[in-house]
């Protein structure tokens, strides 16, 4: 019997400026912690991943920025996409990777397992992107810190309080930390390591 081939499922259609407007509104979010934004394009990956965390991907992630995907992720075809897409290698040690890719809220790893750099080098640190049930302003978690007036409200529906309580304690280590971006279909919202959550 012939082995069936699946078919590489496409990238970006004008890769330059996808590329960039979805850059621009990673950056919105970051300087906007707390606040949804759509990511700017669509495309259509191999599930279980996300359009706006495939974009993310396919915008941020190089050569040089090792990827982790959470195990159920790990299939042949979504692992193809993103070695054509972005030339990313794949790493099996969360420790090792500059993304994080949790493509459903129970399958993010320990946050103090993850690469958070140093007091010297804090860039070394890692993003972690996480596939959450929703996004919602207005409710959850007080946000204080640069880029919020006074405070925000934000919450990731799906994300375990143990999740919650690890990012809390991360930040006593700031300059150290983990930025963050959650996503669900084409939205996502951020939350960079100088924002404070109030539990």
């Amino acid at each position: 019997m012939s082995e069936i081939i699946t078919p590489l499922q496409a990238g970006f259609s004008q890769a330059v400026h996808q590329s960039n407007q979805v850059f621009r509104r990673v950056l919105e979010a970051m300087s906007h912690p707390g606040q949804i934004f759509d990511c700017g394009t669509s495309l259509t990956p191999p599930a279980p991943l996300g359009i706006a965390s495939a974009a993310v991907l396919l915008a941020l992630a190089d050569l040089d920025t090792p990827i982790w995907i959470d195990g159920a992720a790990r299939v042949p075809q979504l692992e193809m996409f993103l070695r054509f897409h972005t030339g990313a290698p794949l790493v099996n040690d969360p420790g090792a990777a500059s993304f994080i890719v949790a493509t459903a809220a129970r399958r993010i790893p320990s946050l103090h397992d993850l690469p958070d750099g140093s007091d010297m080098s804090p860039e070394l640190s890692c993003t972690l992107i996480v596939e959450a049930d929703d996004l919602v302003t207005n409710d959850g978690f007080y946000l204080r810190g640069p880029g919020i007036k006074s405070s925000a409200q934000f919450t990731a529906r799906g994300i375990n309080e143990k999740f919650w309580i690890e990012r809390w304690q991360m930040q006593s280590r700031f300059p150290r930390g983990i930025d963050i971006i959650f996503t669900t279909g084409r939205l996502l919202a951020a939350m960079p390591r100088t924002t404070r959550v109030e539990l």
